[in-house]
């Protein structure tokens, strides 16, 4: 914890202007479900909503965004490093994600992510977690974007954790394309230690140390689509976190025989 005077104030300044936006956020979240018409998330103003409150969220906690490339309609995998990886993305261009149960948990953000949308995956589950790839493939189906994590869990941003294929197959299914997206967290270009959600990390501690400090820069890469044809999600998901290890400084690729003792149970009940 820094002893800086001033960072002190910053980060309480900081935390009374996003509990204020908080407060904002659920207010135009019922606001928007009491008007009639289709699923708010799913509509323009909805999504230019998500996409400007995410991006003063971020200005809040003293995040920077830096993008390169064109989000395009489909499937995104993005490796995985904190929370904010949420804010980030939907600050510029909001899509469903696909979260872990234990999310719609959290006080206060597991509303605003349940009220957006967010699909919930219930790991432990396995008809639970089949009616979820089963919702996100018809979402794929109809043109729409979800974001997942193949990853399963956070890692410290020098390495990209072996990559699960089950919601690959959702993108097979649902005929949509795959795009690889890359996150970094940077703070004064070096790789950011702070910003990682990782191990016993708490969320009220976690974001004190963000916004008692000036910023952090993340990097976001939508990088070129993955061609599905011929392909199955296991071959899809080693592809796709290549790509991702490849644009890391320093990366350290974490394949499957790796991994291998911490596979979840797919929706379908078997190991990936």
């Amino acid at each position: 914890m820094t002893k800086n005077p001033f960072l002190l104030l910053l980060g309480v300044f900081r935390l009374v202007l996003l509990f204020l936006h908080v407060l904002a956020g659920l207010f135009l979240v019922y606001l928007f479900k009491a008007m009639p018409g289709k699923r708010w998330f799913d509509s323009r103003a909805g999504k230019l909503t998500i996409r400007v409150w995410s991006y003063v969220a971020a200005m809040i906690i003293g995040v920077r965004l830096k993008t390169t490339g064109q989000p395009i309609h489909g499937l995104w995998v993005v490796n995985h490093i904190s929370w904010l990886d949420i804010i980030a993305i939907s600050s510029i261009d909001p899509a469903r994600f696909v979260s872990k149960a234990e999310v719609k948990q959290w006080p206060v953000l597991g509303i605003l992510a349940e009220k957006s949308g967010t699909f919930f995956l219930q790991r432990n589950s396995p008809r639970a977690a089949k009616k979820c790839l089963e919702d996100v493939t018809c979402q794929l189906h109809k043109g729409r974007s979800i974001i997942v994590f193949p990853e399963g869990t956070t890692s410290d941003g020098s390495q990209v954790l072996h990559f699960h294929g089950t919601f690959f197959q959702a993108a097979i299914d649902g005929q949509a394309r795959i795009q690889p997206i890359a996150l970094e967290y940077r703070r004064a270009s070096r790789r950011d230690w702070l910003a990682p959600y990782i191990d016993d990390d708490t969320f009220i501690p976690h974001l004190f140390r963000l916004v008692c400090t000036p910023y952090t820069e993340v990097a976001i890469s939508f990088l070129d689509p993955v061609q599905v044809r011929d392909r199955d999600r296991k071959s899809l998901a080693s592809i796709c976190q290549q790509r991702i290890s490849s644009l890391l400084v320093n990366p350290v690729v974490v394949g499957a025989d790796q991994a291998e003792e911490s596979l979840p149970i797919n929706p379908l009940g078997q190991l990936d």
